[in-house]
């Protein structure tokens, strides 16, 4: 058994391409792989999820409850997904196609410590995470229209029952590179921490910086049982990435200490303070506030987050094409296009001449080949009373005479025949010379 490592073949089916970061912490790690049975490499193209194998652990003992435990929430995220059906949620992949037992969900006996795996739908766009990192603050509208689609997701998970826990923007992806003036397709990823009833002690998920007050207490020691309102907690997480994306910063950093008495008892800096752009959108900055508020029960419902950003910023939020500050891009785009079709056109318009003149050329090439030539009009030949042409019922073997002069030829002249005839047109007779002896 090898290694997880780019090359490796699993199952026959998938051939690992890449391996994505490893997080600190989490139960599982994620490479880029291809289905062999698909010719294109790029349309075949899939996620694999594999479940962390806990070798090094204090005992063999702890190492086996380790992987049970990551194997149950490996278990968990791939019900959940075949139950949430919904174009921002990642799609997962049957791995095979037979009836019953768990079709999603297989073990990979070809690497080292046999983990189970399932595969999901490759998302080529990057995280926001990584935008944020790359870029910096983001356009308020942009951060806007991300934080109304993962509002308008978490909406929907909510009214399934089940609350995602594990809120960031590394968790949050594109479904494909999104270019300037392009609407970005959001996709929620990453549902091993998920619930629906009860609290799952035993998996601590969910990364600090984006936890709320009450999960914070049962970090510390606090009984779950308090942990009562899940989706106010996505909600407090979604508010914490809506905060990154337009600072570029977190609310709270710094030692695990620090930050979860600033996350119990401090007031996060005020966005505008940290981008001075904002001061422009009030509103939208105490939306941030009101969604990271202490207590749950003061926190926005999802659907109220979708329909205050739509107040703030009516779509289309992003700048649009008309703006002034677009206008530049907006002719030198048109000018583009022009030139494309005006030589579209003069492409078109010459190539229609050369097939006229070829047409031309062939046809009379034709005509040429097919002409019949000139033919010297044939000498009238005397015939015998009662005989014709060829001196049927006539004397046999008729002396040929000699012809006369041809007589003047009239202004119109006779027509060419356009074929040899296969036989002497009559002539008329002429007046009757005497016959050489």
């Amino acid at each position: 058994m090898g290694a997880l490592r780019p090359g490796a073949i699993i199952l026959e089916r998938f051939q690992v391409e890449a391996i994505l970061p490893e997080e600190t912490g989490g139960f599982s790690r994620v490479c880029i792989a291809r289905w062999l049975d698909v010719d294109d490499a790029r349309k075949g193209r899939v996620a694999l999820k594999l479940m962390r194998v806990q070798i090094e652990a204090k005992s063999d003992q702890e190492a086996k409850r380790l992987n049970e435990t990551y194997k149950r929430a490996l278990h968990n995220e791939v019900e959940i997904l075949r139950q949430l059906h919904h174009p921002g949620i990642v799609r997962i992949y049957p791995i095979f196609a037979k009836e019953g037992g768990m079709p999603y969900l297989a073990k990979a006996v070809d690497l080292a410590g046999q983990p189970w795996f399932f595969a999901m739908e490759y998302l080529g766009g990057g995280s926001v995470e990584a935008m944020v990192r790359q870029r910096g603050p983001l356009d308020p509208r942009l951060a806007a229209e991300i934080a109304y689609q993962v509002a308008t997701i978490l909406d929907y998970v909510h009214s399934q029952g089940y609350a995602h826990l594990d809120i960031k923007l590394s968790n949050v992806m594109f479904r494909r590179p999104i270019a300037d003036l392009q609407q970005p397709d959001i996709v929620l990823i990453d549902f091993g921490s998920a619930q629906k009833k009860q609290l799952r002690a035993e998996v601590e998920a969910g990364a600090l910086v984006y936890l709320p007050p009450e999960r914070v207490r049962i970090r510390q020691g606090a009984p779950p049982e308090q942990f009562v309102d899940k989706p106010a907690a996505d909600m407090y997480s979604l508010g914490v990435s809506l905060y990154r994306m337009l600072t570029g910063k977190l609310p709270f950093t710094g030692k695990q200490s620090h930050v979860e008495t600033a996350i119990l008892e401090q007031r996060p800096t005020a966005p505008s303070s940290l981008n001075p752009e904002l001061k422009q959108w009030p509103d939208l900055e105490q939306l941030v506030l009101h969604m990271m508020a202490k207590n749950p029960e003061d926190r926005p419902r999802a659907k109220d987050v979708a329909a205050r950003l739509d107040r703030l910023f009516p779509p289309p939020r992003l700048p649009a094409l008309e703006t002034e500050e677009m206008l530049p891009l907006l002719y030198r785009r048109q000018a583009r296009w022009r030139r494309i079709a005006a030589g579209s056109l003069a492409f078109n318009a010459f190539f229609v001449v050369v097939l006229l003149f070829v047409a031309i050329s062939a046809s009379s090439s034709v005509g040429a080949a097919f002409a019949p030539p000139e033919q010297t009009p044939p000498t009238p030949v005397p015939v015998e009373a009662g005989g014709d042409a060829e001196g049927r019922e006539g004397r046999p073997n008729a002396p040929v005479l000699s012809p006369s002069p041809s007589p003047t030829p009239s202004a119109e002249p006779s027509p060419t025949p356009s074929f040899t005839p296969p036989f002497t047109p009559t002539a008329t007779p002429s007046p009757k010379p005497s016959p050489t002896p």
